[in-house]
């Protein structure tokens, strides 16, 4: 007989694991004892076959489990023992990682819908596999008490369920029913008979409000577009299972795989038939995601007329519901009644609300399948607080991001904690979900902030605020903190090449950044090439209004008549026109995004912006087969030239261009960064940055660097826009603190 004593770190807590440790060690015959504490799991077995613990552990780990460190040793054994036992958390200081919101289960589905269940159509129905988590967690240890379900007293069989170790809601601490729990202001079926008549329903969802409408109605969808002031931009929708989704769109077994996965995202798929137009216009792709809480389901159940098991499962339904943020344009997802009624009500009459608290908003994650892997557009819902594993790295940093769909990164441990998508820092609201996000992020992990990390541009909200910390700051340049990001994911410590290619970059008072080929060695960075710049007429407007990159570069080309054609539809452009002959006067630009939004406006395919990468996302959807232009550019002193390829586009249809563009775009910059790679001996490559999201242009890439046996990161974990920046920023900030 021997007794091991075990301590387990990582993501153990609130996943039904000490259940699964218990259940092991009556298989075995072992007695001790299991605890939650403030580093994981600890425990102690003793037995004949303690040395059989760790293989089944293995076999029978939960799903969302994620073991990040595995002490056993051996102590005294114990004569007396019985039993094994799990015992109350244990309050000690925190160094245990946390689980997201998880996406309902297959046993709780199947419940759902059990008449014989007595959680059947119970909306906030979960278990140890599944439910809120993130959302609703005050601290750590993961106990009821520190959630908002503690106003909630379990009733006598929720109470049953919770102490019975053989349950699978053991220790579920959100378990619930509709004698005890929380509960919806309205039933489904009214809920259900709204959306059929077509009308716009806010219902508060597992994260915050969801505006919810009949997707197959053109004038259900116009109707939101204008109360939600969002004209064209494409919204995500909700299928309700994988049958349907297969009949709408094309979807491959990666993309079917992440679709069902514990995360369940959006993810951006092509159509197969449109039913609708108004719901990406211009695009051949948009957000799909499957049904992740009892709520969704109980609305769709009733929406549907209440489909039987076998329907349920592979019947297609051809009903798609809009399934949208509820806030207004730009701002923070709304999580509260009040606020619900008094900015929702200016969208819909229709408020429907619970009374559980959601503690900050949490949006539903994006994601798309690039070089047949998944990688993540916005990170939310499903995915945070998910640690990415650090090396070295000092406790205590505090990265705040930087303007466009922020995030901000919190050290502990060799550890990198991002926060959720917190938008655009634009506007009071998602300025306080900032300071929110920075107050819960610090509490629930125990983090003291010792350092402050920002972006280098003088005049965003996040660089005013790193002074108000007076702590230890420092300002790390945008487009280094892209490719850190990446170093990061993949633990890269050694010197590596990099292609950032996004919208905006700060780097002095005379030129922004975004098509940059830089070395990156540790603390330090230096440029190698770039796309060739333009003048940025009228500074941000140029992001909104793609016809002035357009001007810029007609301007550079000598193109008079080609103004003068353009400007028949812009009586600004003339005017503009001449202050460009006095470009050296103004700010210069690299960006990769505008080159997009260049050729988008020089095929006349869109000349204003009215949501970010509007031009780019419909110049990639007329992609047919990418084509590379024979000297369709140049690289002079280290400047990327593409003068012969604006000139096609003139010449070409809208089709014909957008293959030009993207293939010849992307051999240009293959061939530049083979050959920095070969002179510089260096055969590790980065490719990041927001135009990257381009499946397209990223699958090129890709490939054909490979084929010139050259290692390519390309981000997977964190987004490679904006969102991924504040990791970045992390990072360098830990070199520099240890250079120091």
């Amino acid at each position: 007989m021997q007794r091991l004593e075990l301590q387990i770190n990582g993501v153990v807590q609130g996943i039904g694991f000490r259940p699964s440790v218990y259940r092991i060690a009556k298989k075995l015959k072992l007695t001790g004892w299991v605890i939650n504490n403030g580093a994981g799991v600890r425990l102690q077995i003793q037995g004949e076959r303690v040395n059989d613990f760790a293989e089944l552990l293995q076999q029978y780990l939960p799903s969302v489990a994620d073991i990040q460190s595995f002490n056993s040793k051996i102590i005294p054994v114990q004569l007396h023992e019985t039993e094994f036992v799990i015992k109350t958390s244990q309050t000690t200081e925190i160094e245990t990682d946390f689980v997201p919101d998880i996406a309902i289960c297959d046993a709780c589905i199947k419940e759902l819908f059990n008449p014989n269940s007595r959680f059947y159509l119970y909306p906030f129905i979960n278990c140890t596999q599944c439910g809120a988590r993130y959302s609703i967690t005050h601290h750590l240890p993961y106990d009821r008490l520190k959630t908002t379900m503690h106003e909630f007293i379990m009733c006598n069989e929720c109470e049953a369920e919770y102490q019975d170790p053989s349950s699978r809601r053991y220790h579920a601490e959100p378990i619930a029913c509709e004698k005890c729990g929380p509960a919806y202001s309205e039933s489904f079926l009214k809920i259900a008979k709204l959306i059929n008549d077509n009308q716009i329903v806010a219902i508060k969802a597992l994260g915050g409000y969801q505006l919810i409408a009949n997707a197959l109605s053109p004038a259900t969808v116009d109707m939101l577009r204008v109360k939600k002031q969002r004209l064209f931009k494409p919204f995500a929708v909700m299928l309700f299972n994988l049958a349907s989704i297969r009949y709408f769109y094309h979807c491959t077994v990666a993309e079917e795989k992440l679709l069902l996965s514990a995360e369940r995202p959006i993810v951006l798929l092509k159509f197969r038939k449109s039913f609708n137009t108004a719901i990406a216009p211009g695009l051949t792709e948009h957000g799909v995601m499957l049904p992740y809480t009892g709520m969704h389901y109980c609305l769709y159940y009733y929406y549907l007329n209440q489909p039987s098991e076998i329907d349920r499962e592979e019947k297609v339904f051809p009903h798609c519901l809009i399934v949208t943020s509820g806030n207004l344009l730009g701002q923070a997802l709304i999580t509260n009644e009040a606020k619900a009624e008094q900015h929702l009500t200016k969208i819909t009459s229709h408020v429907v609300s619970h009374n559980r608290e959601i503690l900050l908003p949490v949006d539903d994650s994006i994601t798309k399948i690039i070089d047949n892997k998944p990688t993540i557009i916005r990170r939310a819902r499903g995915y945070v607080p998910t640690r990415i594993n650090g090396k070295d790295t000092t406790t205590g940093i505090l990265a705040l991001g930087c303007y466009l769909k922020n995030t901000i990164c919190l050290t502990k441990n060799n550890a990198f904690y991002l926060s959720q998508y917190l938008g655009t820092l634009d506007n009071k609201s998602n300025i306080e979900f900032l300071d929110q996000a920075i107050t819960h992020l610090k509490q629930l992990l125990n983090i003291e902030v010792r350092f402050i990390a920002h972006d280098q541009h003088p005049d965003i909200y996040t660089t005013q605020l790193a002074a108000f910390f007076d702590l230890p700051s420092f300002a790390i340049q945008h487009h280094h903190a892209h490719l850190a990001s990446v170093m990061t994911e993949y633990q890269l410590d050694e010197p590596v090449i990099g292609w950032v290619l996004d919208g905006f970059g700060y780097i002095n008072t005379e030129a922004v950044w975004g098509g940059e080929l830089l070395l990156v060695e540790g603390a330090q960075f230096q440029q190698l090439a770039q796309l060739k710049s333009y003048s940025l007429l009228g500074g941000d407007k140029a992001a909104k209004e793609p016809w002035r990159m357009a001007l810029s570069i007609l301007q550079d080309l000598n193109l008079p008549q080609k103004i003068e054609e353009l400007a028949k539809n812009n009586i600004k452009i003339a005017t503009l026109a001449k202050l460009l002959k006095h470009d050296n006067l103004m700010l210069q630009t690299s960006s990769c995004g505008r080159y997009f939004d260049a050729a988008s406006a020089l095929l006349n395919i869109c000349q204003a912006n009215t949501y970010e990468g509007e031009a780019a996302m419909r110049l990639e959807a007329l992609v047919t087969k990418p084509l590379v232009l024979e000297d369709g550019w140049v690289l002079r002193e280290n400047k990327l030239d593409f003068s012969q390829l604006w000139r096609y586009l003139l010449t070409v249809d809208t089709v014909t261009g957008a293959n030009y563009f993207h293939g010849t775009l992307a051999a240009a910059l293959v061939e530049t960064a083979r050959k920095k790679c070969n002179s510089l001996r260096i055969n590790k490559l980065i490719l990041t940055g927001g135009c990257l999201q381009n499946k397209i242009l990223a699958e090129i890439m890709l490939q054909q660097l490979r084929q010139f046996g050259i290692e390519v990161y390309y981000p997977r974990l964190v987004p490679c826009n904006d969102g991924g920046l504040s990791l970045g920023q992390a990072w360098v900030t830990n070199k520099l603190i240890y250079q120091n």
